[in-house]
């Protein structure tokens, strides 16, 4: 299987073509040159890196949940659970509300279509 993107002839690359794709990925990834918006970024794909954080992603891409609802669809302890949602909420991939008693759990809005594209099958 071919990576795409990655093409036949590969060859080591000068000092000099180095430092203009390391100057390129800076220019058009801007965040590269901000440490804590590359923190941001790391912590945001760290959240999703567990298949029960995912799990909570995609009941979240159905309906907004509260912790109880949760634990229970997913039988996961309730700590854990809990540690799983503070993972999630620091990686800004949900956000909480207080509604009466209950803590409600959602998808980030700016960041709820894409979580839902990137939980889908791929072509």
């Amino acid at each position: 299987m071919k990576a795409e993107g990655i093409s036949q002839g590969w060859s080591m690359l000068s000092p000099q073509e180095l430092k203009t794709v390391h100057q390129q990925a800076l220019t058009e990834f801007t965040v590269l040159a901000d440490e804590k918006a590359l923190s941001e970024v790391a912590q945001f794909y760290k959240a999703l890196a567990d298949t029960t954080r995912l799990r909570v992603v995609a009941l979240l891409a159905v309906t907004d949940l509260c912790l109880c609802h949760l634990v229970d669809t997913l039988s996961v302890p309730s700590s854990t659970m809990t540690h799983h949602l503070q993972m999630l909420e620091r990686g800004g991939v949900i956000v909480s509300r207080r509604d009466g008693k209950f803590t409600v759990y959602a998808l980030h809005p700016d960041r709820k279509a894409a979580l839902i594209r990137s939980l889908q099958p791929q072509p």
